[in-house]
């Protein structure tokens, strides 16, 4: 018999709150509903909601264009080895403060998001990357097909866009709905989201 076992999932014996987050989803978000979230704007959620409507700088797209995965990974790694700025000490504090709170909804995946744009991807993302969650594995399959309709989250390619763009699609139903596995909601969610937020960063620096 061996020593080490597989720890036990946490209890998930709330199903009426993970119904209420499910349906939260579906609330598009506000800084004045929710989760309040300190430095959040509503000028960031909206670009979640729009990324490919801001107003890009010429030298920005040309510069832009010369990207691509080997650089983008590069850049990635190299971001990682330094020292964090004092603009990411505070969004690292921010995070920290939030994920310690039991109570949370939904928003909470958009309004955390430039943040650890901030922390991760040093603000590469934010204006670049859509963000959404979608309610159900049926309405996966319908606008991805078959292949996406069981994953927790997807990112695929935004096109006709100036800069190369991605949108990233939570699956709601799964997240909330779904079945445990090693993770509360809240891990699984956020898990979702930066593994996701990786593939965003990917998407658009191979879109060049």
């Amino acid at each position: 018999m061996s020593l080490w076992k597989r720890p036990l999932p946490p209890p998930d014996t709330d199903a009426r709150l993970n119904r209420q987050h499910y349906e939260a989803t579906r609330i598009p978000p506000s800084i004045h509903e929710g989760t309040p979230y300190p430095g959040c704007t509503q000028e960031e959620l909206r670009s979640l909601d729009h990324a490919h409507e801001r107003n890009w700088h010429k030298s920005w797209v040309k510069s832009y264009r010369r990207m691509n995965i080997q650089r983008a990974v590069a850049d990635f790694v190299a971001g990682l080895k330094r020292d964090p700025s004092e603009s990411q000490l505070a969004a690292i504090e921010r995070l920290k403060s939030e994920w310690n709170k039991e109570t949370w909804t939904p928003d909470l995946a958009m309004k955390c998001f430039a943040d650890l744009d901030r922390v991760y991807f040093f603000g590469q993302l934010l204006g670049r990357v859509r963000l959404r969650w979608k309610g159900s594995t049926e309405a996966l399959r319908r606008e991805l097909g078959p292949t996406y309709m069981y994953t927790y989250g997807v990112t695929m390619p935004e096109p006709r866009t100036v800069i190369p763009c991605a949108r990233i699609i939570l699956n709601a139903e799964l997240i909330f709905l779904g079945p445990m596995a090693d993770y509360s909601r809240k891990q699984e969610t956020f898990g979702t989201l930066l593994h996701e937020m990786v593939h965003g960063e990917l998407e658009k620096a191979a879109q060049v």
